[in-house]
């Protein structure tokens, strides 16, 4: 299995706890998700969840990159303090909606 690529930034998983209980699957299936083991993503358990669950996607490297940029800016001097970033995200409405 693949390593995450160079530019990637550092990412944010569930704990299996939280993966498991609303999915209706095992701790051992949730782990697996969770660290990416078994080539079992959080996206087919999501699925495959009976309903199948609504989920919110938000990139990482993406919001990595919006939260960074500017806060670079500031200590080099340039630029405001930013009011507010919009995070874009995709919603992903299932049966669980």
């Amino acid at each position: 299995m693949p390593g995450p690529s160079p530019d990637s930034a550092r990412e944010v998983r569930p704990t299996p706890e939280a993966v498991a209980a609303p999915a209706g699957v095992s701790r051992a299936t949730a782990s697996r998700v969770v660290n990416g083991g078994a080539g079992v993503r959080l996206e087919q358990v999501a699925e495959a969840a009976d309903p199948p669950l609504t989920t919110v996607h938000q990139d990482a490297v993406v919001t990595g990159r919006l939260i960074v940029g500017p806060l670079m800016h500031r200590l080099d001097g340039e630029g405001e303090e930013p009011d507010s970033v919009i995070m874009p995200t995709d919603f992903i409405k299932r049966a669980s909606a």
